[in-house]
């Protein structure tokens, strides 16, 4: 059965990790797939609430730090604060220097916003 996140299906995505977190209050990660989905969905700030909620309850894990940075840093950019938006993508990209997502994500957002483009060219290269 394919899954929401996969096939877009945002709605249905959020939906069901809101009923995760409900059923499983101290995992991570239905709180970071509930930040995806807002974010899909343009609730930048319930997204930037779930993301936050998924930063704190993380162990160890580097990898979807980098995702939940780079999801806060889209979050940002949906509610127009641009700085915040640019310092989470950056601690992303720290967390994961390879990930050609974030670097891509954050490229475009720098390109949207006519801002640094010299920066998003680099990325992207």
């Amino acid at each position: 059965m394919p899954n929401g996140y996969q096939n877009q299906w945002f709605d249905s995505l959020n939906i069901d990790s809101e009923k995760c977190i409900e059923l499983f209050p101290v995992q991570p990660v239905p709180y970071f797939f509930s930040g995806v989905a807002k974010n899909q969905k343009k609730q930048y700030a319930e997204a930037l609430t779930r993301l936050k909620e998924s930063l704190d309850l993380l162990l160890n894990d580097t990898a979807i730090e980098a995702e939940i940075y780079g999801q806060i840093g889209e979050a940002n950019f949906g509610l127009k604060d641009l700085q915040n938006g640019k310092v989470f993508y950056e601690k992303a990209i720290e967390k994961q220097p390879s990930s050609l997502v974030l670097k891509n994500n954050y490229a475009y957002r720098l390109a949207l916003q006519t801002t640094e483009l010299e920066k998003a060219e680099k990325l992207i290269d």
